[in-house]
C-alpha cells in the first residue's frame, strides 16, 4: 500500500486534510491551533472526527478533480450515513453500561478520543507512542486501580507486546478480555478488515 501511494503522490499533488481544519484548543484562551497539533494517530478512533475528515476529503476532491464531483460527493454521502449509525450504535451500546462498568484498562493510551467522546475511562500504563517503555510506577498506579475499584477484565491490541497486559493480569486477578484494534486493521477475513468493522470488533 505505501508503494501505491508514493506513486500516486508522483502523479497527484497531496493536500494534508488537517491543516484545512481550525479547532480551539481547549484552554488557550480563544487561540486557535490547527487540527494536525490535536488529532494523532488515534482520532479516527472517534468517528465523528472521521466524518469531519472526510468532508473536508470530499471537498477538496471536487476541487481537484471537477469531472469526478458527481462520484465524490455520492460515495462521501453514502460513507457518512454509514458513520452517523455507526455512532448511534456506539453510544447505544455505551449507554447500556452501567457508569461503573465504563472502564477499560489496555497497554497504551491509544483511545483518548474515544474516551472524551463517549464518556469512558480508559486506563494505560503506557503513554500515547508504544516505543516508549512503562515506567514502574505508571504499572503500580494501574494495578492498585484496577484492585480498588475491582475491575473484572484487561485488553490487549492488535499492536502491542502482550506481556504487560498478562503481567497485570496475573497481579490484579483481572481477566483478558480481548484484542482491541487501534493502529492497524486485521487481514482480509478477520474480524476488523474495514474501520466500521474494527469500530463493532472493539
Amino acid at each position: 500500500m505505501r508503494e501505491r501511494l508514493l506513486k500516486v503522490g508522483q502523479c497527484v499533488p497531496p493536500v494534508p486534510l488537517t491543516g484545512k481544519l481550525p479547532l480551539q484548543r481547549p484552554g488557550s484562551n480563544g487561540g486557535q491551533a490547527r487540527c494536525a497539533d490535536l488529532l494523532g494517530s488515534h482520532s479516527a478512533l472517534r468517528t465523528l472526527l472521521l466524518s469531519l475528515l472526510l468532508l473536508v476529503a470530499g471537498l477538496l476532491s471536487r476541487e481537484t478533480d471537477p469531472q469526478g464531483r458527481e462520484t465524490y460527493t455520492t460515495r462521501s454521502t453514502a460513507y457518512l450515513a454509514e458513520l452517523d449509525a455507526l455512532e448511534s450504535e456506539i453510544r447505544q451500546a455505551i449507554a447500556a453500561l452501567p457508569p461503573t462498568h465504563r472502564v477499560l484498562v489496555t497497554n497504551h493510551d491509544a483511545f483518548g478520543y474515544f474516551a472524551r467522546a463517549y464518556g469512558i475511562e480508559f486506563l494505560a500504563p503506557q503513554g500515547v507512542s508504544t516505543e516508549t517503555e512503562p515506567s514502574a510506577r505508571d504499572i503500580s498506579r494501574v494495578i492498585k486501580q484496577i484492585r480498588t475499584q475491582k475491575i473484572p477484565a484487561v485488553f490487549l491490541e492488535n499492536v502491542t507486546d502482550s506481556r504487560l497486559m498478562t503481567r497485570i493480569s496475573q497481579e490484579t486477578g483481572a481477566k483478558i478480555g480481548g484484542k482491541l484494534f487501534t493502529d492497524s486493521l486485521s487481514v482480509e477475513n478477520g474480524p476488523a478488515p474495514t474501520y466500521i468493522d474494527l469500530m463493532r470488533a472493539n
